[in-house]
């Protein structure tokens, strides 16, 4: 069987590189390397191209002949500029060049797969974990951000970033809640962050998570929003909840007889459908399994944020007594995510028994979460929801009033409280005293629990 390539797109970009003095490997070289050629000649080119330009020098065929001196003929290397390309057509090309060298990986990792799936002799449960490892080591190099970028690049992106912050007196940078107050001690969430949403049952922790998620896409940031206990139905009702049609009157057959409420749950349906987010609902997903479907993602575009709900119920892949060392190694592999990703990831996380005492609910502090210890470490900042007026009994009614306490803040104070409002029967967080988001619902169904 002859594998997928394309020795046409692979000459002609090789050919670029030559004839613009190496401009074009510049603009593709984050996503190609000699080994995303299937033509051995190319292969060899493109290394001396990515030797000579990381040396400095000005790129064409007669160096590049010079430095293939003993390996290439020197016709052979003048051949690829007898077919002249226009410069803008590198990206095409190196998209074609990328995208079936991914192909060829992927069946080689597939063939592997079938001789470990053939193996009756294994658990069944290895042979998933090692083929879906095989298929998953097959796709890393999909867009997926670099551990390493040269000091003056980064001194670069820096710069133009803290040049933004300057000219528009504190421009935030990065994904924001949505809520003024907040995204203001925040600062933005980076690339690379984990954040921790923590709180009791039913303080909302999840539809904060939401709110951020939901805002960013209104903004068109996708995110893929990882449930290991909302379906995707369930999440789905939410955000049409959101834009203000409640769940009670999306099953209310008396709500779709008056052609008013009918137009506004119609609206909302299609408001929704232009959300760019991604819903995974699975129960016990593993980390792993989390990877592969961010590259699923990303082969047909950018993330930009990831949620994982939550972190208490995620799978393991790796056997032990003790639940606490589990969930350690997810907050490890929460920052791994958010590194290889280039996106910030927002872990939710429930509190534990400690943060109730004399039959009195304590106010939430960072020792209150489940194995505090990890999450302390490795969280770049803690988001603690608290509910004052809750009581130990649960008799208290809710009225939505809420507080987030920035317990950890890498980029500012922390330590600071901000008040919000939880509007129930919508799953969305506002901040308080601040306007209500637009609402295709009745009025009525604005108030909150």
């Amino acid at each position: 069987m002859t594998l997928p390539h394309d020795k046409g797109a692979e000459r002609a970009l090789v050919g670029l590189a030559l004839t613009t003095s190496g401009v074009s490997y510049d603009r593709v070289s984050d996503r190609i390397d000699a080994a995303s050629f299937f033509d051995p000649e190319c292969s060899r080119m493109w290394s001396a191209i990515a030797r000579i330009r990381a040396a400095g020098d000005e790129v064409n065929e007669f160096v590049v002949a010079h430095a293939l001196t003993g390996i290439l003929d020197e016709s052979i290397v003048l051949g690829f500029t007898n077919t002249i390309h226009p410069s803008g057509d590198d990206q095409r090309y190196a998209r074609i060049v990328a995208e079936l060298h991914q192909r060829r990986k992927l069946i080689a990792a597939c063939t592997q797969a079938s001789a470990v799936a053939s193996d009756t002799s294994r658990p069944h449960s290895v042979v998933t974990q090692e083929a879906e490892k095989l298929i998953y080591e097959s796709l890393r190099s999909v867009r997926t951000r670099e551990p390493w970028k040269p000091l003056p690049e980064l001194v670069e992106t820096v710069k133009t970033q803290n040049a933004y912050t300057a000219a528009e007196r504190g421009r935030i940078v990065g994904i924001k809640m949505g809520i003024e107050d907040l995204d203001w001690h925040l600062k933005g969430f980076r690339p690379g962050e984990l954040i921790v949403i923590g709180g009791r049952t039913s303080d909302g922790k999840s539809s904060l998570a939401l709110t951020c998620a939901r805002n960013e896409a209104i903004r068109g940031v996708r995110s893929a929003y990882f449930s290991c206990e909302i379906s995707g139905e369930d999440m789905t009702q939410r955000l049409l909840a959101a834009e203000g049609v409640t769940i009670a009157d999306q099953e209310s057959f008396d709500f779709y007889q008056a052609d008013h409420s009918r137009n506004r749950i119609m609206a909302a349906y299609e408001a929704v459908k232009r959300l760019p987010i991604e819903v995974v609902y699975q129960p016990k997903i593993t980390f792993p399994q989390i990877r592969t479907w961010c590259r699923r993602f990303l082969t047909t575009g950018p993330l930009g944020l990831i949620v994982i709900d939550y972190l208490a119920l995620l799978g393991s892949t790796e056997k032990t007594d003790r639940r606490d060392r589990e969930i350690a190694g997810f907050t490890a592999a929460c920052l791994e995510l958010a590194a290889e990703f280039g996106v910030p990831v927002i872990a939710i996380q429930s509190l534990n028994r400690r943060s109730a005492g004399d039959g009195k609910l304590l106010r939430p502090e960072m020792s209150h979460l489940m194995v505090s210890s990890a999450i302390q470490s490795d969280a770049h900042r803690i988001l603690l929801l608290h509910n004052p007026n809750q009581s130990a009994d649960g008799n208290a009614a809710d009225t939505g009033e809420r507080e987030v306490i920035i317990a950890k803040n890498r980029r500012g104070k922390r330590y600071t409280t901000v008040k919000v409002r939880l509007l129930g029967p919508r799953f969305l967080f506002v901040g308080d005293g601040e306007p209500l988001a637009p609402s295709y619902g009745r009025e009525d169904h604005d108030d909150v629990f």
